[in-house]
């Protein structure tokens, strides 16, 4: 609830973590806002603020890793007084695919692959 106050997130040493939570966190509102991402942007104007926010390049490529698996797999969460519903409408069959939204769901994850190994 933004009217709360603002959100304050804090890794072990403040910094590596921290930065990629703020990143992807970032980009997501900017992509429902405004259909795109901007890691690059976002991480130049955060570091203004305070050097060392996403310390390495690993974290770097896992923001971009974590926004394409979001454009990809999409938004999965809903409700739980909706539960019962959505386990209904998952068991149905799609009359094109003949696949149930569990399978679909099923596959989608399946064409995930680890990014690191």
């Amino acid at each position: 609830n933004p009217a709360a106050g603002p959100m304050i997130v804090h890794c072990n040493d403040g910094g590596g973590r921290s930065g990629v939570y703020l990143a992807i966190d970032a980009n997501l509102e900017l992509a429902e806002e405004e259909d795109c991402f901007d890691v690059f942007g976002f991480l130049k104007k955060l570091r203004q603020s305070r050097k060392g926010l996403i310390e390495n390049e690993e974290q770097y490529k896992f923001v971009y890793d974590t926004l394409e698996e979001h454009v990809v797999c999409g938004v999965s969460w809903f409700p739980v007084s909706e539960l019962s519903q959505r386990l209904k409408q998952k068991s149905q069959r799609d009359p094109v695919t003949k696949l149930n939204e569990y399978q679909k769901e099923y596959q989608q994850i399946c064409k995930q692959t680890p990014r690191f190994t």
